[in-house]
């Protein structure tokens, strides 16, 4: 319904999403779809670790000492990381970000971007949904992502990637005692950010358990319905 309107929109207006959501809401598949829509980057931490660590930047050597010591990416670094790229030119007309702002101080620190949010988009899942999906999910080096179920895979059988015909495997913190330690850091960590957004008003609320198009379509919708009531 929206699909035109949308694409009308983006020549006047920039939009600033960020996808926040439980582990396995489908964050990063959804910022995959809308992005080719509104023809903005997809801005995650992940991305631009392996980015900055590959340049052998200063910034990339901070990044690798934090991941080697087993630790988390300290937010300052990571803000940091986030800040960078937000400044380069492919950001003038827009961004998505996935996997940013996880933490307070971490939407503190986009608060200052020159350009800062115009939309979050929450994908709601419950934890059951979680443990669920997370146990199906594989993944491939270049960042695609599968379901085991939607493959018909037996657990011993192998398949590779559509993308770049790249192995399939399960990410490492996808069992369930690293699931339970994630789910715990975002509800002490995330959905405190989830509210503060919804205070501000920009935050669109989304059935995260249906479908991905269903889900795609009704995220593409809401973003032009609010940018036509702006």
């Amino acid at each position: 319904m929206y699909h035109g309107h949308i694409f009308v929109c983006v020549l006047t207006r920039m939009y600033r999403i960020a996808f926040l959501g439980p582990p396995g809401s489908g964050k990063g598949t959804q910022a995959q779809l809308l992005a080719p829509t509104l023809e903005v980057p997809i801005v995650g931490p992940g991305a631009l670790y392996r980015k900055e660590i590959a340049a052998n930047s200063e910034l990339g050597q901070r990044v690798r000492d934090a991941v080697e010591s087993g630790g988390m990416v300290p937010n300052a670094i990571t803000n940091e990381v986030i800040a960078k790229y937000l400044r380069e030119p492919a950001c003038v007309r827009g961004y998505i970000l996935d996997g940013y702002p996880r933490e307070q101080e971490q939407l503190a620190a986009l608060d200052t971007a020159p350009l800062p949010l115009t939309h979050a988009i929450y994908l709601a899942i419950p934890e059951a949904v979680v443990y669920h999906r997370l146990a199906e999910r594989l993944v491939c080096i270049c960042g695609a992502q599968f379901n085991r179920r939607e493959l018909a895979l037996d657990h011993g059988d192998e398949a590779r990637c559509d993308a770049c015909d790249g192995a399939l495997e399960r990410r490492k913190d996808d069992d369930p005692a690293r699931i339970a330690q994630r789910i715990a850091h975002y509800r002490a960590e995330t959905e405190p950010v989830i509210a503060s957004l919804r205070e501000r008003g920009i935050l669109v609320e989304i059935d995260g358990t249906r479908a991905i198009a269903v889900v795609h379509q009704e995220i593409v919708e809401r973003i032009a319905a609010a940018t036509e009531a702006a």
